[in-house]
């Protein structure tokens, strides 16, 4: 029901002297239920009438009170009535008359209620008018400074405690500044009213005083400032304070309001040193442990509590009061201590508790002692392996085993193996981790791949990489949410209840694990080979290097989490997984690959990008000839899978060939190690490539073999290939004879010419390079330029006698390979006229042969028949690249176009006419006259006489268009005298039906043809190709009987064809 008074006569009404207290709670009461009242009066008005009465209220019409009664519940009324006020621009007038209010309320030391909601009040009224209320920090800095300095620990008797506390029914829930409403506390329901506390003696007034403290620091810093001396020292004396042992109340409420308090304190504590850590360091000591003594005391089951320790720890320990923790580093190492006992404080705090002990080890791992370090990798042992927590606080504890190394390294006074011993367990617990995680990676790709199938599946996010520094000072955000352990992960299904973005996060997880285990393998390993002891003690015992071993199954598995992201990313953590082997010692890397490259070579024909683990190895300076030597001894062992069926494995088998052999030019040291292989390579690659059905990867063997000893550096193995020259020359020659010289003779010349052998020992054998030579030579490809260099060099190296010789069985093909490439457009047109002119007289000494050319007649469309005086024969001269250059030069607008005109408008009129133009004699004054005509149709003719007579017309059409040629040539009235001519024809067979419905049946077409006379006869049409073929290259398809011979046209069409129309039959 609506409120029944006006702002002023509920004013009045308050303020009647005659009023009870129970009549005036009443009032507001109603006031409280009823507050929607305020949408219906006006506000302003409201305010200006009601903020004095609850002023009065409050400082005259009651006083504070610490039992339940009717005046404490009516200053609690007023205070929430206040608390609900709309903030807006009508209360910013009354806002310091409600901090008074609120003030007065903290000063009379109020009850803890009525004190929690004038905090309530001052913090948003701060928050909504801060710039014109700093008049009303000071008071409350000092209300601030009076609580602390009271605050005490006071044993009391339990039964004057259970009235004195606030009931809870769940004791980890607390009180804050954002709640919407503050509980109403109350007794536990004994005879007597209930009993609060005073203000000045409330833990829980105390908690809410560090969140307005800190939000008025931000904004009125220079009283903060002034004050900073005073608070600080009440404030860390209040965070020492400890409970008993043996307190009775450590079990009841109070004392959870009470490490709340000290929590809050703490929490403000850390937030000031962003601002004043130099003024703060003589408290470096003293909070941190405090903050431990919380940690011990604090309840097991206060787990928000112990939360916000860990926080505000982590921040401390991101400054100078770091040293403060060092101090207590063994306690912190207790689970007990830093985690507590309680159930849901061990599943819910792990990942932030193990976190910030991350963070502290980090910064004390050079100063810790050995049984402290042994603690330290037993307990981030335990995490790396506990299947409860997240991939990523896995990941954060293998780093922290990582940065302990360090700090063993420097302890070279170790003389009882106690560091060796510590480097061995971080080492079994990076290798035995990995082989776990080899167990569920399958289900996990299983698992993302069917939330990708799902129509609402999602897609992976990218991989990111993952820095394995020691810095761990951020945790990961799903550190707080621990996933399914690694044995629920080997059973979940896509039906496990979790998300499509979960399994995305999981997965990626997972990836950033693994290579965090790869990097950490390579400094664990290298720790241990050079660590400790002499040099002919170093290295990994038997049993390590089996363990190691064991790994690389498990890798090839975890390498599969790579496979659908980034190459860039499958490189990198391949290239890092093959660094691991490259810091052994030469001895135990040996043993452990030596024994494992089947495996090895599956991993590669299974993934490619595989392959760049051993191209690292043979990069690699201290692996590279160890490497070598296992890697040809498998090789040669398996060469006959390179011709075999298994492609992918030939293929790899191929590229680990190319490999090696390119090694031999980066290190020296691996040409001994090629030499004992060399001929049993050589030998079986000519006789796999004489046998197989195919041969092409055994030939490729060679070519890289070949590739990589050219250049003349490899006296050994320069040596160990004379015996194998002259069967490789003549394998090779044979081949080039057989069936492979047609599929693969390119190859086979290549190997040919490019034999690693000095020219002193191929010299017995150069004639049965010669023929290759040439090969090369007509080959047109790479081979060319090769072919030339060979050929000069022996013709600049020998005798003119001894080359002759060499040369004479193949002379003829030589000279005329030679010649192909005597064109100014060839790219090697220098050189074959080099070689000429260095051959001299040996190019002219054996007899001449033609060169093998193909005789093609060319195909003419357009003839002129030219006579002259002397001659009775007419001569045939084709006109078909005339007129190309002049239909280009008319299009082109060249300078010579007039001329051009010219000629292609004579063609056309002495194709459609008997009768030359008689300018034609200025050209050629001993010209007889002549005729043009135009060849056969047959169709290879026709089609290029269309090509030709469809340029020729476009050029004539097109210089009707300019200017010069319009004056001098009439070029526009030619166009339109074609255009007429041929709009004729086209009309033609109307007029022959019409015409041979009156011819007598016995008059032939031959004689009508016959007749001599003016063209009146509508019936003789002469079937000639020009007029055929013009009138196709205008779109014309009219039969041949349809083509009217007009004459006179050499003045121009136009006229001629319309007088010889005029007297035609209509």
């Amino acid at each position: 029901m609506p409120f029944p008074l006006t702002p002023a006569t509920l004013r009045a009404r308050l303020e009647d002297a005659e009023l009870t207290p129970s009549e005036r709670l009443n009032v507001l009461t109603e006031l409280r239920e009823n507050f929607e009242w305020l949408q219906s009066v006006d506000y302003p008005e409201f305010l200006e009438q009601l903020i004095p009465c609850f002023e009065q209220i409050i400082t005259i019409l009651t006083r504070p009170q610490l039992e339940e009664g009717t005046e404490l519940s009516l200053r609690r009324v007023v205070l929430e009535i206040v608390s609900r006020l709309p903030h807006g621009e009508a209360l910013r007038s009354h806002a310091n008359r409600i901090l008074r209010i609120c003030q007065h309320v903290l000063d009379e030391d109020d009850a803890e209620p009525i004190a929690i909601l004038a905090l309530r009040i001052i913090f948003e009224c701060h928050k909504a008018y801060r710039p014109q209320l700093a008049p009303a920090v000071p008071p409350f800095l000092d209300f601030v400074f009076r609580i602390y300095s009271a605050f005490e620990w006071q044993e009391l008797e339990s039964t004057s405690l259970s009235n004195a506390m606030v009931e809870r029914a769940d004791v980890e829930t607390e009180t804050s500044l954002d709640q919407d409403a503050i509980a109403e506390t109350g007794s536990r329901k004994t005879a007597g009213p209930a009993r609060y506390l005073p203000a000045s003696r409330s833990y829980k007034t105390v908690s809410e005083c560090p969140l307005v403290f800190m939000y008025l620091s931000q904004i009125y810093s220079q009283w903060i400032d002034s004050r900073l001396d005073d608070l600080l020292p009440v404030m860390v004396r209040a965070i020492e304070i400890q409970v008993p042992p043996t307190s009775p109340a450590r079990t009841m409420p109070v004392y959870y309001d009470f490490i709340t308090a000290q929590m809050k304190t703490v929490s403000f504590i850390s937030f000031l040193l962003r601002q004043f850590e130099p003024r703060m360091l003589q408290y470096a000591e003293r909070v941190p442990r405090s903050v431990v003594n919380l940690l011990l005391n604090c309840p097991d089951g206060a787990v928000s509590i112990r939360k916000e320790l860990l926080i505000a720890s982590r921040h401390l320990l991101a400054t100078g009061f770091r040293r403060g923790f060092f101090l207590q580093t063994d306690l912190l190492l207790d689970e007990k201590v830093l985690i507590g006992t309680g159930r849901a404080a061990y599943e819910t705090l792990r990942p932030l508790a193990y976190s910030f002990l991350a963070e502290l080890v980090h910064f004390v791992r050079l100063d810790v002692t050995l049984p402290q370090l042994s603690r330290i990798i037993y307990l981030f042992s335990t995490n790396v392996h506990d299947a409860s927590l997240s991939f990523s606080m896995q990941a954060t504890s293998i780093r922290l085993l990582l940065n302990l190394i360090e700090g063993i390294m420097h302890r070279r006074e170790d003389l009882n193996g106690r560091g060796r011993q510590l480097l061995e367990r971080i080492f079994e617990t990076i290798v035995t981790k990995l082989i776990e995680v080899a167990e569920v990676v399958p289900s996990l790709l299983e698992n993302k791949s069917s939330s990708s199938a799902t129509p609402n599946g999602g897609h992976e996010s990218p991989s990111s990489n993952v820095s394995a520094s020691a810095d761990t000072s951020t945790v990961p955000d799903s550190a707080a949410t621990p996933h399914a352990g690694a044995v629920s992960r080997a059973t979940s299904t896509p039906t496990d209840g979790k998300s499509v973005e979960d399994r995305s996060r999981e997965l990626q997880e997972c990836r950033q694990l693994v290579r965090t285990l790869v990097l950490g393998l390579k400094t664990i390993v290298w720790s241990m080979s050079n660590a400790f002891g002499d040099v002919r003690t170093r290295g990994l015992s038997e049993a390590e290097c089996i363990l190691i071993s064991r790994m690389l199954p498990a890798a090839r598995i975890c390498f599969q989490l790579y496979e659908q992201g980034d190459q860039a990313e499958q490189k990198e953590i391949l290239d890092q997984f093959a660094q691991v082997f490259t810091v052994m010692t030469p001895r135990n890397f040996q043993d452990v690959i030596g024994r494992r490259m089947p495996r090895l070579l599956a991993f590669m024909v299974e993934h490619n990008a595989a392959l760049s683990i051993p191209q690292h190895f043979l990069a690699n300076t201290s692996t590279s000839r160890h490497f070598a030597d296992i890697l040809i001894t498998f090789l040669t062992e398996h060469l006959e899978e390179i011709v075999g069926e298994d492609t992918a494995r030939a293929s790899v088998l191929l590229r680990l060939f190319k490999i090696m052999f390119a090694s031999v030019t980066l290190f020296a040291d691996n040409e001994p190690v090629l030499k004992p292989h060399l001929g049993t390579i050589v030998r079986r690659c000519i006789q796999l490539a004489a046998t197989a059905s195919n041969p092409t990867n055994a030939l490729q063997v060679l070519r890289a073999l070949f590739k990589s000893l050219a250049g003349g550096r490899f006296d050994l193995l320069y040596r160990e290939f004379v015996p194998l020259l002259y069967f490789l020359l003549h394998s090779l020659e044979r081949l080039m004879q057989g069936p492979l010289g047609e599929s693969n003779g390119l190859l086979l010349i290549e190997l040919c010419l490019t034999a690693p052998a000095r020219p002193s020992t191929i010299f017995p054998y150069l004639r049965m390079h010669m023929r290759p030579l040439v090969c090369g030579l007509e080959s047109e490809s790479e081979l060319t330029s090769l072919s030339f260099r060979t050929l000069e060099f022996w013709i600049d190296t020998l005798h003119p006698e001894v080359l002759e010789r060499l040369i004479l069985g193949v002379q003829p093909e030589l000279e005329r390979a030679l010649w192909r490439y005597l064109s100014p457009t060839s790219p090697f047109s220098v050189q074959a006229v080099r070689i000429l002119g260095k051959l001299g007289g040996l190019n002219r000494k054996s007899p001449r042969e033609l060169a093998p050319l193909t005789w093609q007649q060319p195909i003419q469309a357009i003839h002129a028949a030219l006579t002259w005086c002397d001659r009775d024969t007419p001569l045939p001269m084709a006109l078909d690249e005339l007129v190309q250059v002049a239909a280009q030069a008319v299009l082109q607008q060249a300078s010579f176009k007039n001329a051009a005109y010219t000629l292609l408008q004579n063609v056309v009129l002495a194709l459609v006419t008997d009768k030359l133009p008689t300018d034609l004699g200025i050209f050629a004054p001993d010209l007889m006259p002549a005729s043009i005509y135009a060849t056969s149709t047959a169709l290879p003719r026709l089609e290029a006489s269309k090509s030709l007579y469809t340029r020729m017309l476009t050029a004539l059409f097109f210089a009707s268009g300019d200017e010069d040629l319009q004056q001098e040539r009439n070029a526009l009235v030619f166009a339109k005298g074609l255009c007429d001519y041929f709009c004729r024809i086209w009309m033609a067979p109307v007029w022959m039906h019409k015409k041979r419905a009156t011819i007598p049946r016995a008059v032939s077409n031959q004689d009508l043809y016959s007749s001599s006379g003016k063209v009146t006869d509508w019936t003789r049409f002469p079937a000639t190709a020009p007029h055929r073929l013009l009138l196709g290259c205008t779109g014309g398809g009219i039969p041949a009987t349809a083509i009217p011979q007009c004459s006179g046209l050499d003045q121009g069409l136009g006229p001629v064809c319309s007088e010889s129309l005029r007297g035609a039959p209509q």
